[in-house]
């Protein structure tokens, strides 16, 4: 039922939300629902080409437009509908537009949405033996964005609760930081089917992930050269099926019927693809944040293998839904001695579903974020008066973004327009 209308928020993402292909594109259409639910007015902004992403939202009610971030015609724009809350997809689209939101609309509550921590993802990815001698953390110009991007903001999503404690612990931010600008707000997701097909009525391995995601390419290359041949080598007639968006030909090219190993590309609908299958592999050797993988096989009763990356910050206080492993034997054992008992697939399933329905239920994640999108609100003027290492940044270092962002502008108009 609708409740107010008189309440708007702007969401500002790189791409259309893409809900067939990527987490992110469902955990973004997810905010749409949920406000559209609670009766706001929601607007969404691209830089992205016109595609049938785009046409969803306009069908389900959301006004959208499509600015470059370097378009003085969104500060127009923008003048006009003079939303209350603007989301920003990822730290870099913060970068982009966030000094055009902080001028035109002052009032606005400006989010963050991390979707996951890059700084971490990619210190993973450049360093993936975690006994080498390491940079810091916190030493790179991914973390030292993303970490200005939080602190400019007035509240900033994170979905990983051990992403949220990586920012208390490791990296150091302010206590009061952390408690009145940070909210941990998950993946929303309806309820699972009551009665997903049994395990007598599966058979065989999946695997899922966007191929353009750097983790999951990763993920299908170790599975391919030293995972799927030892679990081959103990289930001979077994398979395992890869789906994900935008395959490159060289993955499509890993297909060996005789080893039982089918990369399939894109499937339209992960949920109902995943319920054909007895167990959702997920060999994630580095990432972050929260696994859209591992929810939609929960979803579909499909219980995963995972590592310690993969299963990360994802269940909080509850058992976990699958096996973990961070080797490749116990990668393959684990996935034989899932798929082969009955009893213990059938508590997996059941323990994914727990998770499923306390940590990312769409009610009451949704209900939630508004609720605290509401407190943030009412309490503006005093959060910002707190934060004086945001008002710090926003007084020196953006500047730097907002004047190349009116040079780059410049130099793009036409010569004639410039002739006074």
């Amino acid at each position: 039922m609708a409740e107010n209308t008189s309440i708007s928020v702007l969401m500002i993402g790189h791409v259309w939300p893409e809900v067939t292909s990527s987490a992110a594109g469902v955990r973004e259409l997810g905010l749409v629902r949920g406000f559209l639910k609670k009766g706001w007015r929601v607007f969404y902004v691209s830089p992205s080409k016109n595609n049938d992403h785009r046409v969803r939202l306009d069908l389900l009610g959301v006004e959208t437009a499509q600015f470059e971030p370097n378009d003085s015609g969104f500060d127009t724009w923008l003048s006009q509908i003079q939303p209350d809350f603007v989301i920003f997809d990822r730290f870099m689209i913060e970068e982009q537009f966030s000094f055009r939101v902080r001028e035109v609309c002052p009032d606005a509550v400006r989010v963050l949405d991390t979707i996951d921590l890059h700084l971490l993802r990619r210190f993973r990815q450049q360093n993936p033996d975690p006994k080498a001698v390491q940079t810091p953390l916190w030493d790179s110009e991914d973390a030292s964005r993303e970490l200005a991007s939080i602190f400019r903001s007035d509240l900033s999503l994170i979905l990983s609760d051990s992403e949220v404690q990586l920012l208390r612990s490791s990296l150091g931010l302010p206590e009061s930081l952390l408690q009145e600008s940070l909210e941990l707000c998950r993946i929303f997701y309806n309820s699972p089917p009551a009665q997903p097909p049994g395990f007598s009525e599966r058979q065989h391995f999946s695997m899922i992930g966007n191929f353009r995601h750097a983790p999951n390419a990763d993920a299908v290359l170790w599975l391919k050269k030293e995972i799927w041949p030892a679990i081959r080598g103990l289930l001979p007639n077994a398979e395992v099926h890869v789906y994900g968006a935008y395959p490159p030909k060289e993955m499509m090219d890993l297909t060996d019927a005789k080893a039982g190993f089918y990369v399939k590309g894109w499937t339209p609908d992960a949920c109902g693809t995943l319920a054909q299958y007895r167990v959702n592999l997920a060999p994630l050797r580095f990432g972050a944040g929260i696994k859209g993988k591992i929810l939609d096989g929960w979803w579909a009763g499909t219980p995963p293998v995972t590592t310690s990356i993969g299963a990360e910050g994802m269940a909080g206080l509850l058992p976990w839904g699958g096996l973990v492993a961070d080797t490749a034997e116990a990668f393959a054992k684990g996935a034989v001695q899932l798929y082969q008992s009955p009893d213990l697939w059938a508590d997996a399933v059941r323990k994914g579903r727990d998770i499923l329905n306390q940590e990312y239920d769409f009610d009451s994640q949704s209900t939630r974020l508004v609720e605290k999108l509401l407190e943030v609100r009412s309490e503006l003027q005093g959060r910002r008066a707190r934060n004086w290492a945001g008002a710090m940044l926003w007084h020196h270092l953006h500047k730097s973004t907002t004047y190349f962002s009116r040079w780059i502008e410049a130099k793009n108009r036409p010569a004639s327009s410039q002739i006074q």
